[in-house]
């Protein structure tokens, strides 16, 4: 298989430009239960006329309490317009989230091991299939308005996994600025973009701009609200910046401002938004605060002394619409006329682009059947991108298990992650899932756990599962090593499956939830006695595969790596783990990810200072700045088979340090191997020397990367 790389030296991003998929299983559904506006008393609503004469005839017809109310996340209906209640808030960071049944895909983080964006565009294809559907048979179909139940999705995040510790870390693409452009463009255009050159399947939002990513700091799980960055500008453009410029000149219908302050002004009241966004980047969609954004400028920033204050700087600023109450605050007088329209130009285009404002059978996206939601079709997708992205750390032969010669009669399959849902799906999840695990009984999502897969598989082929606990994930008690050591003595191979899990901000129970949305951890090891378990399951003498299920990369013990068989990183799986990770084992998938994160061998190899957001600070921050040897570097991943990489050619061989152009890299790659497998060719940029004008640059960075199914020779 030969791989071509074009580089552009200028350093500027490319975007992927992807084919559209077709949507099927169209069945109009039973629409007796609307009518549509009557056009002549609502011409906005009449289809026949240019978009930017319905916007304007809407607009002039508002009052300034409805023109706020349209700036609103959650807008009650407006009869005097004809304007039904709508939402502006729904999740979509790896599923439709937390509107009811729907297929649960891998966290972010565990998506983006699978360093394979068109896999990635088969998955945002689902996910807005799903969201459409839902949308129209059933929430306008029962007339819900709810939160969760419009066509405005809040993904992806595409910010930097800067420090492991961070425990929003798993709802991204990594640590790599280039890797994260990618994927997070690939699955923002396949949630916008389908058959039709009209309309929008959804709008995707790109967040949270900008610099976000820490959580927790001194006691406060809520340092997040009004911490103030301090960020230079070279690490603004080469790290924190690149993944919203490839989003931007991707199309992307939002953007979302952050918590958090930069050099002293805070995100949603920033000139970055008009400067950067607005007039280098030419964005011309809608920005929209984070949830409680415009009130923490004056609670936590302190940046302003009243809501209707804040609320001015936000809109003054290019904050269009407020995932809040807070305009409301504003007074007529307080804001102009221009800033107001403005704002409401660039919403209601946004959401005339995905047919609101059209009857429903204009819009070919409202035709997607409900039959499309949690489908076969779309949970192989889930079981494709967790073997795909499931990293092999470790392998001394023992796998896959139909390859080796162990006589299986009984596995144990031990750990805390065993058999705990929570654990499988990570945060802002489609499941409705309770704080301690339990499947919510509103809920049709179903999980399969790493204990129920491997049952079902293994009792198929009349080989028995035993089971044991054995400790929690975050806690000190050790009462159940006992039965975990005698499940393992009883049995030929142990199946360890240990590491984190994630839960809601509400959640305070650090037993079970280290990492989360305002839980930032302060290790990076095994959490609890976790280490414990696995020495005296090692000391049976019995071969132990050790599944890692986790947010966040955990640092692996040298005696772990050394004398455990075998090591997968499942990160957050999804639904189909239990499918995916008895496949993997017994050799009928292979597991071929690459880590999107570096892992460290502890916080000694961080950075001291965990606020600081300087890229090159001692010993440097992720594998771009790093200065010495991790445990696990970034793009690692082992297969079951073996790759050759020849026949490297570069045009042109030799470039003029003032060279602006293309760089054509391309080569060979051979299975070597006894397997048929995938490998993922990658390509770096390394800067040698201190010449001007490359200083600023990082030691390392990727710059191409492919995917490729190769067979055995």
């Amino acid at each position: 298989v030969k791989v071509v790389f074009v580089v552009l030296v200028a350093l500027s991003l490319t975007s992927l430009i992807f084919c559209s998929i077709h949507e099927s299983n169209f069945n109009p559904p039973n629409h007796s239960s609307y009518t549509f506006p009557n056009v002549t008393q609502f011409p906005w609503f009449n289809w026949t006329l240019p978009t930017d004469t319905r916007i304007e005839l809407l607009i002039q017809a508002m009052n300034f309490t409805e023109r706020l109310l349209m700036l609103t996340y959650t807008r009650p209906p407006l009869p005097r317009l004809g304007l039904p209640a709508y939402s502006w808030w729904s999740e979509g960071l790896h599923g439709d989230g937390w509107s009811g049944d729907s297929t649960l895909f891998p966290q972010v983080i565990g998506i983006a091991s699978t360093f394979n964006p068109h896999l990635v565009q088969k998955m945002g294809a689902a996910v807005s299939d799903e969201a459409r559907a839902k949308y129209l048979h059933q929430f306008l179909q029962n007339g819900s308005t709810s939160d969760y139940h419009g066509l405005s999705f809040y993904a992806p995040n595409i910010n930097i996994f800067r420090d492991p510790r961070w425990g929003r870390g798993q709802e991204t693409y990594g640590e790599d600025p280039y890797l994260t452009s990618i994927m997070g463009s690939a699955y923002m255009r396949s949630l916008q973009f389908g058959s039709d050159s009209k309309y929008r399947k959804l709008t995707a939002t790109c967040k949270h701009f900008e610099v976000y990513n820490l959580e927790s700091w001194d006691g406060n799980p809520q340092y997040r609200l009004k911490f103030n960055t301090l960020v230079n500008r070279t690490d603004l453009y080469q790290t924190y910046r690149p993944a919203f410029e490839t989003c931007v000149h991707s199309n992307v219908s939002a953007i979302m401002c952050a918590y958090n302050a930069v050099n002293g002004i805070p995100n949603c009241a920033s000139p970055a938004i008009e400067s950067y966004l607005r007039k280098e980047l030419k964005f011309d969609g809608y920005v929209v605060s984070d949830m409680g954004a415009i009130e923490f400028m004056v609670t936590e920033h302190k940046y302003v002394k009243t809501i209707q204050q804040a609320s001015i700087l936000g809109l003054n600023a290019g904050v269009d619409m407020d995932l809040g109450t807070e305009y409301l605050s504003i007074m007529p007088g307080n804001i102009s006329t221009s800033t107001l329209e403005t704002s409401l130009r660039r919403v209601i285009k946004t959401d005339m682009g995905v047919g609101i404002y059209d009857p429903w059978w204009m819009v070919p996206y409202n035709n997607v059947s409900m039959n499309v939601v949690a489908s076969p079709q779309h949970k192989k997708i889930a079981r494709e991108i967790v073997e795909e992205g499931t990293v092999l750390l470790k392998n001394n032969g023992i796998l896959p298990i139909k390859t080796h010669p162990l006589n299986l009669k009984r596995i144990a399959v031990i750990g805390p992650n065993s058999n705990r849902l929570r654990s499988l799906v990570g945060n802002y999840n489609p499941c409705q899932i309770g704080p301690v695990g339990e499947v919510l009984t509103n809920a049709t999502c179903t999980p399969t756990t790493p204990l129920e897969g491997l049952t079902h598989y293994l009792n198929q082929r009349n080989i028995i599962v035993s089971h044991a606990h054995g400790c929690d994930i975050n806690s000190t008690n050790t009462t159940g090593f006992a039965s975990a050591v005698k499940t393992a003595m009883e049995s030929d191979l142990v199946i360890a499956i240990m590491g984190l899990s994630s839960c809601t901000p509400q959640n305070n129970n650090i037993q079970t939830c280290p990492e989360a949305e305002a839980r930032d951890r302060t290790e990076i090891g095994f959490p609890g006695v976790q280490e414990s378990l696995l020495k005296v399951l090692h000391n049976t003498n019995k071969p132990i595969i050790l599944v890692l299920i986790n947010g966040g990369p955990i640092s692996i013990p040298t005696w772990m790596i050394k004398s455990i068989p075998a090591i997968l990183e499942m990160f957050y799986p999804g639904e189909m783990a239990g499918e995916a990770l008895a496949r993997m084992i017994f050799g009928e998938s292979a597991p071929s990810g690459k880590l999107p994160v570096t892992i460290f061998e502890g916080i000694h190899q961080l950075p001291k200072d965990y606020l600081s957001m300087w890229m090159s600070e001692h010993p440097g921050r992720t594998y771009r700045y790093f200065t010495g040897a991790p445990l696990f570097p970034f793009g690692f991943g082992l297969t079951y088979t073996s790759f050759f990489l020849s026949d490297l050619e570069i045009n042109p061989k030799v470039i003029r340090q003032d060279f602006k152009g293309q760089i054509k890299i391309s080569g060979r790659i051979e299975n070597t191997g006894e397997m048929e497998g995938q490998e993922v060719v990658q390509m770096y940029v390394e800067y040698e020397g201190k010449n001007e004008g490359l200083s600023e640059y990082p030691l390392r960075e990727l710059k191409g990367f492919e995917k490729v199914r190769v067979e055995r020779r």
